[in-house]
């Protein structure tokens, strides 16, 4: 596990530096959008794609396309229309004086999406809108 500070560029120096100490390795995975696009950075650069695994975190237009590119083999995905819906539905509660209405706990399914999948109309509902 490496820290990148949440930055592209930090996160393909740090790629880049884990590849060429070990080049064993063989999959990454961004905890975040910024890690995965750094890592493609880092893959591209290096002549590795198709090598080496990248599997990210999100679903921001920048990793879609990546994604939808082959840069990102694969990313881990939330229902984040859901995610707002509901906690937009909490905030009214909380406000309206409903706060028991409010579930202390939930979970939403995360979703894997591959790049293969990336295309296909069902998974754009996991896709962030800019």
């Amino acid at each position: 596990m490496q820290y990148t500070a949440q930055a592209t560029s930090s996160s393909e120096t740090t790629a880049r530096s884990i590849l060429s100490a070990h080049p064993g390795v063989k999959a990454f995975f961004g905890s975040a959008e910024p890690n995965a696009e750094g890592v493609a950075a880092a893959v591209k650069a290096l002549g590795l794609t198709g090598k080496v695994i990248n599997v990210g975190f999100d679903a921001s237009p920048a990793e879609v396309a990546l994604l939808k590119s082959g840069g990102i083999n694969a990313t881990v995905a939330q229902p984040a229309a859901e995610e707002g819906a509901r906690a937009a539905q909490f905030a009214y509660d909380k406000l309206t004086g409903r706060a028991s209405a409010i579930t202390a706990s939930v979970r939403l399914p995360d979703v894997l999406i591959t790049s293969a999948q990336a295309r296909q109309p069902g998974f754009a509902k996991y896709f962030y809108i800019p």
